[in-house]
């Protein structure tokens, strides 16, 4: 902080972080990292223009009658602001360059054009190698009506994103995306008052941004927040084309409620899908009722800019307030959801076979704000909350054909924090506060007038001393208003907990299944349990075990490195109606160790079972990276892996073999396997002389793209071409002959 604001023209400027950037990413068991760096072009300057005043209060001395009020419009200069901005400018995986990202000037950032805008990003292999090159198209701008960008006012001007192109390592463009926008000349400029109640554009010509009111037989000007449609949608998305040219257009209208009140915001009301030769390929549409046609439209939260207050003066007057703002806080909250929505698809023909009710919960939880001064946020989340809860499918004669519900678990015990927050109540307003002595504790008190009832007001000191003698003194009048309120954020920790599918047959008969899913306490609500019914008659359980239940070895050491949710055990049970009781099916379980102290936790033992006991079936050995080395069965065949210099991609597999053997066949040791490469593939491909038991699978790879050829162990070559962009094309035998071809529906 600097500066002096207690001098002529002084200010003080304050310096703080508004957000954190993500800038590493390791697995838990430490092999993958994952590095995030950022550029910053410097502070941009988004001054803040002078604005109408964002709250009007006016007092009234008893009753409003016939009058009508112009509006109020003072304009005050506010500072402004500096944001540094941190871009994202690279990607690395285990420090090799995977993503690079480069910027472009923009002009819609006020007083200067900044380097702010995503113009490319490069994909890369670990090798170093440019596999795809993405090219954001968005150097324009909405509501430029054919001026220069960079003559505009940057409040007029908004960036504007009009394809995606993708292009191949040699730069050749395969993969177009287009974007088309409804009248996007007729985007707002970023000033504008012409605001409905969420602050999407209605075409009205407002001079402020708060409300008109009327009060009684007073009317008192202000601004039409009304929603017009029609003037919303400037803007929005009406069309994708897709890289087959086949295009998809989408159509919109104004939200309503259940009394069919036009209400902020907009919905989709048609989808439409075509073919590259333009012609329709199917449609669908949505309309927002139940199965009785009832409206299914809910207002949820939004915004009152209107509200009056009455208070006594100190002249003994009684007043009414009336308090007008531009806007409040709304929270996450939509301002409006539906309960049912029901869609029907059609195919190009206009056929169609039948329609489905979408079903909701009401979205009505999350992060919400007080309807009243200072707006403060309170949490009250539920799981549920706008989650799904039925998908009810009918035929055109509308039978219903199938119905899908889902109910959720919810734990209403996971979340809770509680604050305390200070706010304005005004009808007390002039009101005295007076500390009450109740023996054990204090409590205020307030009064709107002093003594005993009298028509003149006494002196303080006269009060305090004769009129209670329980008062332990008073404060000033100027704190009457002033009350607090606890501010809370509780919330429900929960997930998925049933899903029910029922088909219905035309012969009158249904068959019906249940998954459940059980979460438990005791290992941080993760999924303990699925249990299948099939048609309330047969049951299938499977059971998960974690680290927390320390079942395995190592268990508390994946504890401690926060390898909370990995299974490391597991069991299947089948109890047919006419059992008694379960049947164990299978289960499985892993056992984990260090790798060496410190180093990453890995498994090194499975143990199957079909009975009560489990039997160690397959072991696990790694090199010290982390890779695995070899596998091998309980007196059974081993097999070996080795990887490529970035252990990323297997490059030989060999079955029937031990580490020992190979080792010695190659002349080195087993600790020295660990370096074998791409580049020693012919070393390998050799073993098939000297270990004509085994069974040898080599592999080349070209990183991040796929498998280049398959070398089987009777030394036949299979190769995988791809073209210039990295597809899949063809599978040819080592005699050339073609095995498979594929052939893409995108433009050249």
């Amino acid at each position: 902080m600097d500066g002096d604001d207690a001098v002529t023209n002084g200010a003080t400027n304050v310096i703080y972080n508004s957000s954190w950037v993500l800038t590493k990413i390791i697995s838990p068991n430490g092999m993958d990292q994952y590095d995030f760096n950022y550029s910053t072009p410097g502070y941009w300057d988004t001054d803040v223009v002078q604005s109408n005043a964002s709250r009007v209060i006016i007092d009234l001395i008893d009753n409003c009658t016939n009058t009508t009020y112009p509006e109020i419009n003072p304009q005050y200069p506010s500072g402004g602001y500096y944001i540094e901005h941190q871009f994202p400018t690279q990607v690395l995986y285990n420090g090799n360059l995977i993503f690079s990202l480069t910027k472009g000037i923009r002009h819609d950032v006020h007083t200067a054009a900044v380097n702010g805008r995503l113009d490319q990003l490069l994909v890369y292999n670990t090798k170093g190698e440019r596999l795809n090159k993405i090219v954001f198209n968005n150097d324009d701008y909405f509501n430029l009506d054919g001026g220069d960008k960079t003559t505009k006012s940057p409040f007029d001007i908004r960036l504007k994103l009009n394809s995606i192109d993708i292009y191949s390592s040699s730069d050749v463009d395969f993969q177009s995306y287009s974007f088309v926008y409804n009248t996007p000349d007729f985007v707002p400029s970023r000033l504008s008052k012409s605001q409905d109640l969420i602050g999407l554009y209605n075409g009205k010509s407002n001079n402020v941004l708060y409300p008109k009111a009327i009060l009684g037989s007073c009317v008192f000007q202000g601004a039409n927040r009304d929603p017009v449609s029609s003037s919303a949608d400037n803007g929005i998305l009406t069309k994708i084309t897709y890289p087959t040219r086949g295009f998809t257009q989408y159509y919109y209208e104004g939200n309503r409620d259940d009394n069919n009140n036009l209400e902020p915001g907009l919905r989709i009301y048609k989808i439409e899908d075509y073919k590259e030769t333009g012609d329709l390929f199917s449609k669908r549409t949505y309309s927002y009722v139940n199965e009785q046609g009832l409206k299914s439209g809910r207002t949820n939260s939004l915004p009152s800019l209107v509200s009056t207050v009455t208070f006594n003066g100190r002249d003994n007057n009684s007043y009414q307030r009336l308090i007008r703002n531009s806007g409040i806080p709304k929270g996450e909250l939509p301002n409006i959801y539906y309960k049912s929505v029901k869609e029907i698809i059609y195919n190009e023909n206009g056929e169609s076979n039948g329609y489905t009710f979408y079903k909701f919960y009401p979205a009505s939880s999350g992060m919400q704000s007080w309807i009243v001064s200072p707006y403060e946020n309170y949490i009250n989340s539920d799981v549920e909350s706008g989650k799904p809860l039925s998908n009810d499918r009918y035929s055109e004669d509308n039978s219903m054909v199938s119905e899908d519900t889902y109910s959720y678990f919810k734990n209403y015990q996971g979340v809770y924090t509680e604050g305390l927050v200070l706010y304005l109540n005004e009808n007390y307003n002039n009101n005295e506060i007076f500390i009450k002595d109740n023996g054990t504790y204090f409590s205020i008190e307030r009064h709107p007038i002093y003594c005993d009832n009298p028509t003149v007001r006494c002196a303080l000191p006269n009060y305090v001393t004769n009129w209670q003698n329980y008062y332990a003194g008073h404060m000033d009048r100027k704190y009457g208003p002033l009350f607090s309120r606890s501010v809370k954020a509780t919330g429900s920790i929960g997930n998925i907990g049933a899903i029910t599918k029922t088909e219905f047959f035309t012969n009158g008969l249904q068959s019906q299944s249940t998954k459940e899913f059980s979460y438990d306490s005791s290992v941080d609500y993760l999924l303990r349990k699925i249990k299948n019914t099939y048609d309330n008659q047969n049951i299938e359980e499977e059971f998960y075990y974690y680290p927390k239940d320390n079942m395995v070895g190592a268990s508390q050491e994946l504890v401690n490195n926060n390898c909370l949710s990995k299974i490391v055990k597991t069991e299947k049970f089948y109890n047919p109606v006419t059992y008694s009781s379960n049947e164990l099916v299978f289960k499985k379980q892993y056992d984990f160790k260090e790798l060496f102290a410190g180093g990453p936790i890995l498994p090194y033992k499975i143990s199957l079972s079909k009975s009560g006991n489990f039997e160690e079936r397959i072991f696990l050995e790694y090199y010290n990276n982390g890779r695995l080395r070899e596998s091998y069965q309980n007196n059974g065949p081993s097999s070996l892996f080795f990887w490529d210099d970035d252990y990323i991609y297997p490059i030989a597999s060999i079955k029937n073999a031990t580490s020992s053997e190979v080792a010695a066949q190659l002349g080195i040791t087993v600790n020295q396997l660990e370096n074998l490469d791409e580049n020693d593939l012919n070393s390998i491909n050799g073993l098939r002389t000297n270990l004509s038991k085994s069974y040898i699978n080599t592999y080349e790879q070209k990183s991040r793209v796929g498998l280049l050829s398959l070398t089987n162990p009777r030394g036949q070559t299979t190769s995988y071409q791809y073209d210039n962009h990295n597809r899949l094309s063809k599978i040819v035998d080592e005699m050339s002959y073609i095995i498979s071809e594929f052939i893409y529906n995108l433009k050249d």
